[in-house]
């Protein structure tokens, strides 16, 4: 199901899980031994790998989109705290006082 939902090697063609363990579990059955994983705004992870064949990506994209809607609808209070981080990094904005903008978060796949 993994490997079908995308190739990884950008955000619109990432791979798309349902738990966090599911992208190791796929690289590791692939093959591919990861080393370290960082997050992109607004729900991508990307886990760089160890590569042996240059040609290869250096790392993949997963869309976690799913994994972020749950847990915001049980942690609602943390959605409005991540929007506005999410919101600061995206216009390079820092520590500066921003007003913030009462308007949900929407996280779709495409």
């Amino acid at each position: 199901m993994i490997a079908s939902s995308g190739s990884g090697t950008t955000p619109e063609d990432a791979f798309v899980i349902v738990y966090p363990q599911h992208e190791y579990d796929f690289l590791n059955l692939s093959g591919i031994t990861a080393s370290s994983q960082r997050f992109e705004p607004p729900y991508f992870d990307f886990i760089t790998v160890n590569r042996t064949d240059t040609k290869k990506p250096e790392g993949y994209y997963f869309n976690i989109s799913e994994l972020l809607n749950q847990y915001f609808l049980k942690h609602p209070s943390e959605m409005e705290e991540t929007t506005i981080q999410w919101i600061c990094q995206k216009e390079n904005l820092g520590n500066t006082t921003y007003q913030l903008i009462n308007q949900p978060l929407r996280m779709e796949q495409k």
